[in-house]
């Protein structure tokens, strides 16, 4: 349970990069729907 709770954690300080960006791209209009369109995507591509 505690690697659990450290993953998460360590997942956090990204989550909140990934909020600030999507912030960002909003705000900057049709482009920026674009952008989270397109992060979206790749998000949830299989990795490697």
């Amino acid at each position: 349970m505690v690697d659990v709770k450290n993953k998460v954690e360590g997942m956090e300080p990204v989550t909140d990069d990934v909020k600030a960006l999507r912030l960002q791209a909003q705000g900057a209009g049709a482009l920026g729907h674009w952008l989270i369109q397109i992060d979206s995507a790749l998000s949830l591509s299989p990795a490697g």
